[in-house]
């Protein structure tokens, strides 16, 4: 009887733990190089031992295969959470390309060293901006409460319909699509408004060889139109990370908000 209470203690504390580690390994500044890992598994001990004083203890007969379909389920809801998270700073990613694609910006590219991927300027700055942002807010506290919270919908004995959950996951693209349409709207709009006027001078003066000025203009109007969208990015981003997080509640929780 002592043995079955310990493997079934055991086993509780595995999908627990795995679980946050999925949660963790997708979520934003905590899933990066940036953070040590060993401070990355002394925070998935913490929270598994937190999440463990809620959780009921499982089956000790639960090993085999039974055991493993429920390490990939626990996994994939994990990464799910810190998926729709980490969508928040891809929204302004997208955002950054464009603005650096309609100034002329594009090609200026930094190596990112947390992906080890080639961000446009105007992306990086924007994901250095948004890193501070998500500490100052407690974002980490917010993914570990959602995660912790968990466990009182989804069991960590029983399978859920990942299927039908994957449809309304998806929807999440066009969101990202558009919210990153949203916050560069405004700077699109005046890039356009730029080179219209450099195409209006070009056709009534073409000697003035207007090109080699507006080209230069542009790539400067477009850093200009960026520092003055950091002020409201932090409400973009409040925005956005309250929108995540009500499509958890609404979707994944099935909760009325």
């Amino acid at each position: 009887m002592e043995i079955e209470n310990i493997q079934g203690l055991f086993a509780t504390y595995i999908l627990i733990m795995t679980r946050l580690t999925g949660a963790f390994i997708l979520s934003p500044v905590v899933g990066t190089k940036l953070i040590p890992v060993r401070i990355k598994l002394t925070l998935t001990l913490l929270c598994t031992y937190i999440a463990s004083l809620s959780v009921p203890v499982v089956s000790g007969d639960l090993w085999g295969a039974s055991l493993i379909l429920l390490l990939s389920k626990e996994f994939v809801l994990g990464a799910l959470f810190g998926l729709i998270f980490n969508l928040v700073f891809t929204v302004f990613t997208i955002a950054g390309e464009i603005i650096g694609m309609q100034s002329g910006l594009s090609m200026a590219q930094m190596n990112d060293p947390v992906s080890n991927t080639s961000l446009p300027i105007i992306s990086q700055i924007f994901l250095m901006f948004l890193g501070v942002l998500f500490i100052s807010m407690d974002g980490l506290q917010l993914i570990i409460q959602v995660v912790i919270q968990s466990f009182d919908i989804f069991k960590i004995d029983e399978m859920i319909p990942l299927r039908g959950m994957a449809k309304e996951v998806t929807l999440l693209g066009s969101w990202v699509f558009s919210s990153a349409l949203r916050i560069a709207l405004p700077a699109v709009v005046s890039l356009l408004t730029v080179n219209f006027t450099f195409a209006i001078m070009t056709r009534a003066a073409p000697q003035m060889n207007i090109f080699s000025i507006g080209f230069p203009f542009t790539m400067v109007c477009g850093l200009g139109v960026t520092g003055m969208m950091i002020p409201i990015i932090a409400s973009h981003f409040q925005a956005n990370m309250f929108e995540s997080f009500t499509f958890l509640k609404m979707v994944v929780f099935k909760e009325n908000v």
